[in-house]
């Protein structure tokens, strides 16, 4: 099993990944078991024709003209 550190002990650091058969039980309260991860699925774009326009400033031709007015 694997098992992720979320309490440090003597030679081992928070975030590291520790895999043994067996454990004690004085450790437990120091891991979170690690599950087995399938491959990430991939997301679709359910309107891509949709797009939001891009914030920001406008290009300064476009502030130009409306002054100009």
């Amino acid at each position: 099993m694997r098992y992720e550190v979320i309490n440090a002990w003597f030679g081992v650091s928070v975030g590291d990944v520790v895999e043994t058969d067996k454990l004690h039980p004085a450790l437990l309260p120091n891991v979170r078991e690690l599950k087995e991860v399938a491959k990430p699925q991939v997301l679709e774009v359910a309107t891509p024709e949709a797009a939001a326009p891009k914030r920001g400033r406008k290009p300064k031709s476009e502030t130009a003209e409306a002054g100009d007015e």
